[in-house]
């Protein structure tokens, strides 16, 4: 049980922790996973795997805590954290991306990794028996942190936040990051604004996002209002310039599939994902 944890909890040690112990707070949650993990971990045996884990942990974790942040859980790759401060939250993934890239360099399968960071209301508190506790959290902020690292595969990038985790943190002007339009994830009636932080990305990767930022701004705004065939001109001039970008590829899909089947009546400028 993290320090931390007990801490938020206002117990000094595991021994005072009771079932049922529970405790209010704004946090933001971060979520940490390898990409294709099981193709990455294909011929190896068990031993070898938990040396790949332990290896990659060893070397972001570390960042968590420095930045001050503490694991929740591991999620065997995965990884779920919480920082008290959204800053924090967005500096200690920065961190962790460019401490994956030094470690990528002596590695000949190179691990890469999505992460996705939500802040909100949520409560820390003790589940299970008396047996058996376990120290976890509840909100939706949690579930909406996930649902945002999910995404990341979706999006290519290897940082996804919250419109409210940005705007918290007041490092908008401080890092970079472009808006990924308002997407609405599975289980949400309403779109929530994501943005992409693109400072650990590689440097193609940065250039080519930098060299498109007003074009790329207007084809986004011409798909929240509706106007679809001007989005969808806009986004393919982005990608004249900008190859590859994922973004634009899949706002170009949802034009293309809108057109076909009809604007919807109530049209709230929201990308649908219709997976997790």
């Amino acid at each position: 049980v993290p320090k931390d944890f007990l801490h938020q909890l206002e117990r000094e040690s595991i021994p005072e922790v009771k079932l049922g112990d529970q405790s209010s707070s704004s946090m933001s949650v971060m979520f940490a996973d390898i990409r294709g993990f099981t193709s990455l971990s294909e011929g190896l045996d068990a031993k070898e795997i938990f040396g790949l884990l332990n290896d990659y942990l060893g070397c972001v974790v570390p960042k968590i805590r420095s930045n001050g942040g503490f694991i929740d859980k591991y999620l065997g790759d995965g990884i779920m954290a919480l920082f008290p401060n959204p800053a924090d939250a967005i500096l200690g993934a920065i961190d962790m991306l460019n401490a994956l890239n030094s470690f990528n360099q002596k590695r000949k399968n190179p691990i890469k990794v999505g992460i996705g960071l939500h802040t909100g209301p949520l409560i820390l508190g003790t589940l299970g028996d008396p047996n058996s506790l376990q120290c976890t959290v509840i909100s939706d902020a949690v579930n909406l942190a996930a649902r945002i690292e999910g995404l990341t595969k979706k999006f290519s990038c290897s940082l996804m936040v919250s419109k409210d985790t940005l705007e918290e943190s007041s490092l908008k002007n401080k890092i970079l990051t472009r808006s990924l339009g308002l997407v609405r994830v599975q289980g949400k009636k309403k779109g929530v604004e994501l943005f992409q932080v693109f400072n650990a990305e590689a440097s193609k990767t940065q250039e080519g996002i930098l060299h498109t930022t007003d074009l790329y701004k207007k084809a986004l705004e011409f798909f929240q209002e509706g106007q679809f065939l001007k989005s969808s001109d806009a986004f393919k001039e982005v990608l004249e310039v900008h190859p590859g970008d994922v973004t634009s590829l899949n706002y170009l899909e949802e034009c293309k599939r809108i057109l076909e089947a009809g604007i919807p009546i109530d049209w709230d400028g929201a990308l649908q994902m219709r997976e997790k």
